[in-house]
Protein backbone atom coordinates (compact mmCIF):
# COMPACT_ATOMS: atom_id res chain seq x y z
CA UNK A 1 0.00 0.00 0.00
CA UNK A 2 1.19 3.46 -0.85
CA UNK A 3 0.30 5.81 1.95
CA UNK A 4 0.83 8.93 -0.12
CA UNK A 5 -2.61 9.49 -1.59
CA UNK A 6 -2.77 13.04 -2.89
CA UNK A 7 -6.03 14.91 -2.61
CA UNK A 8 -7.82 17.51 -4.70
CA UNK A 9 -10.78 19.76 -3.94
CA UNK A 10 -14.17 18.87 -5.46
CA UNK A 11 -14.61 22.25 -7.19
CA UNK A 12 -11.69 22.01 -9.63
CA UNK A 13 -12.65 21.56 -13.25
CA UNK A 14 -11.55 18.35 -14.91
CA UNK A 15 -9.31 20.40 -17.17
CA UNK A 16 -7.58 21.91 -14.11
CA UNK A 17 -7.19 18.44 -12.61
CA UNK A 18 -5.52 17.16 -15.76
CA UNK A 19 -3.26 20.16 -16.35
CA UNK A 20 -2.30 20.99 -12.76
CA UNK A 21 -2.19 17.54 -11.16
CA UNK A 22 -2.19 14.57 -13.54
CA UNK A 23 0.15 15.78 -16.27
CA UNK A 24 2.57 17.40 -13.82
CA UNK A 25 2.84 14.40 -11.47
CA UNK A 26 1.89 11.33 -13.48
CA UNK A 27 -0.45 10.32 -10.65
CA UNK A 28 -3.62 8.67 -11.95
CA UNK A 29 -5.85 8.70 -8.89
CA UNK A 30 -6.74 11.34 -6.29
CA UNK A 31 -8.82 11.46 -3.14
CA UNK A 32 -11.47 14.18 -3.34
CA UNK A 33 -11.44 16.07 -0.04
CA UNK A 34 -13.43 19.04 1.23
CA UNK A 35 -13.03 20.50 4.73
CA UNK A 36 -10.94 17.47 5.79
CA UNK A 37 -13.78 15.13 4.75
CA UNK A 38 -13.12 12.52 2.08
CA UNK A 39 -15.89 12.72 -0.51
CA UNK A 40 -14.66 10.18 -3.03
CA UNK A 41 -12.05 9.32 -5.61
CA UNK A 42 -11.31 10.66 -9.09
CA UNK A 43 -9.40 8.47 -11.56
CA UNK A 44 -8.50 8.43 -15.21
CA UNK A 45 -11.44 6.08 -15.73
CA UNK A 46 -13.78 8.77 -14.35
CA UNK A 47 -12.19 11.36 -16.62
CA UNK A 48 -12.52 9.20 -19.71
CA UNK A 49 -16.26 8.85 -19.02
CA UNK A 50 -16.67 12.60 -19.64
CA UNK A 51 -16.31 13.95 -23.19
CA UNK A 52 -13.10 15.99 -23.43
CA UNK A 53 -14.94 19.05 -24.71
CA UNK A 54 -16.72 19.25 -21.33
CA UNK A 55 -13.59 19.09 -19.18
CA UNK A 56 -13.40 22.89 -18.91
CA UNK A 57 -16.91 23.12 -17.39
CA UNK A 58 -17.36 19.87 -15.44
CA UNK A 59 -16.01 19.79 -11.92
CA UNK A 60 -14.44 16.88 -10.09
CA UNK A 61 -17.44 16.40 -7.81
CA UNK A 62 -19.61 15.68 -10.87
CA UNK A 63 -17.24 13.02 -12.24
CA UNK A 64 -15.80 11.35 -9.13
CA UNK A 65 -16.80 8.06 -7.56
CA UNK A 66 -18.43 8.91 -4.21
CA UNK A 67 -16.95 7.31 -1.10
CA UNK A 68 -20.05 5.19 -0.48
CA UNK A 69 -19.88 3.74 -4.01
CA UNK A 70 -16.16 2.90 -4.01
CA UNK A 71 -14.81 -0.61 -3.86
CA UNK A 72 -12.30 -0.34 -1.05
CA UNK A 73 -10.37 -2.45 1.42
CA UNK A 74 -9.17 -1.96 4.98
CA UNK A 75 -5.59 -2.02 6.21
CA UNK A 76 -4.31 -5.61 6.36
CA UNK A 77 -6.73 -7.00 3.75
CA UNK A 78 -5.31 -10.10 2.11
CA UNK A 79 -3.73 -9.93 -1.34
CA UNK A 80 -6.27 -12.29 -2.92
CA UNK A 81 -9.18 -10.03 -1.94
CA UNK A 82 -7.49 -6.94 -3.36
CA UNK A 83 -6.68 -8.71 -6.64
CA UNK A 84 -10.24 -10.06 -6.91
CA UNK A 85 -11.68 -6.55 -6.48
CA UNK A 86 -9.36 -5.19 -9.17
CA UNK A 87 -10.31 -7.97 -11.57
CA UNK A 88 -14.06 -7.92 -10.86
CA UNK A 89 -14.33 -4.14 -11.07
CA UNK A 90 -11.74 -3.69 -13.85
CA UNK A 91 -9.88 -1.06 -11.84
CA UNK A 92 -6.16 -0.35 -11.52
CA UNK A 93 -6.12 0.77 -7.92
CA UNK A 94 -8.06 0.05 -4.74
CA UNK A 95 -8.28 2.61 -1.96
CA UNK A 96 -7.50 1.60 1.59
CA UNK A 97 -10.11 3.19 3.84
CA UNK A 98 -10.14 3.71 7.59
CA UNK A 99 -12.73 5.76 9.50
CA UNK A 100 -14.28 7.01 6.23
CA UNK A 101 -10.94 8.39 5.00
CA UNK A 102 -8.61 7.14 2.30
CA UNK A 103 -5.35 6.30 4.05
CA UNK A 104 -3.59 4.73 1.09
CA UNK A 105 -3.84 3.08 -2.27
CA UNK A 106 -2.98 -0.36 -3.61
CA UNK A 107 -2.04 -0.15 -7.28
CA UNK A 108 -2.13 -3.03 -9.77
CA UNK A 109 1.40 -2.33 -11.03
CA UNK A 110 2.74 -2.41 -7.45
CA UNK A 111 1.06 -5.77 -6.84
CA UNK A 112 2.50 -7.23 -10.04
CA UNK A 113 5.98 -6.00 -9.08
CA UNK A 114 5.62 -7.46 -5.57
CA UNK A 115 4.50 -10.86 -6.94
CA UNK A 116 7.33 -10.84 -9.49
CA UNK A 117 9.98 -10.13 -6.85
CA UNK A 118 8.64 -12.89 -4.60
CA UNK A 119 8.70 -15.33 -7.55
CA UNK A 120 12.30 -14.39 -8.38
CA UNK A 121 13.23 -15.05 -4.77
CA UNK A 122 11.50 -18.42 -4.86
CA UNK A 123 8.96 -17.43 -2.26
Amino acid sequence: MTEDCPSVPPGLTLEQLVNQHILTTGIRCFAVVSDSRTMGLITLKNLNAVPRELWNTRIIEEAMTPLDKMKAVTRGEDLATVMRIMADEDINQVPVVEDSSIIGMVARDSLISFISVRAELGM
